[in-house]
């Protein structure tokens, strides 16, 4: 299992997070067979992470490392977007509106200057989803019926 705190990413396995939680809860200390890698610069492929590091998005409960995936190779509306997305297994998903301003701002140059699809469906009209151009940054609903570029993305898992 790979889970990252505070841009550290740590590769674990099962056995050992048990033991984690079992010391954690009687007050001893972490187990010493921890793999710990640093989150990578910016804009740069994060190594066993299938993807390109785009920064900390915010999250509800907490903040996330988020990283960009493959690109869908046509445009596609937007339910043929979801259902490359689900081919791709559970680990991918269309990217939120925040998170795309996040990949405006930090790594663009993986994008073309197009529009792409979000994963957030307009709240006034189920028949219109979010998408965001990379071409300005700007962010619009748009039918689900235009064809537009898809982009996924993926958070890690954060312990504070």
């Amino acid at each position: 299992m790979n889970l990252t705190m505070r841009g550290v990413s740590m590769e674990i396995e099962d056995a050992v997070i048990v033991e984690m939680i079992r010391q954690r809860l009687i007050g001893s200390a972490y187990p010493d067979n921890l793999k710990l890698t640093a989150a990578p610069r910016i804009g740069t492929v994060w190594a066993g992470q299938s993807g390109t590091y785009a920064g900390m998005a915010r999250g509800s409960e907490s903040d996330f490392p988020l990283i960009v995936g493959p690109e869908a190779p046509t445009v596609m509306d937007w339910n043929e977007a979801c259902a490359w997305v689900k081919s791709l297994g559970d680990v991918w998903r269309l990217p939120l509106p925040p998170e795309q301003a996040l990949c405006y701002a930090n790594v663009q140059e993986l994008f073309k200057k197009e529009w792409y699809w979000s994963g957030k469906q307009y709240e006034g009209d189920s028949d219109f989803a979010w998408a965001q151009s990379f071409g300005d940054g700007y962010q619009d609903a748009f039918r689900k019926s235009s064809k537009f570029r898809v982009r996924v993305v993926r958070s890690l898992i954060v312990i504070d």
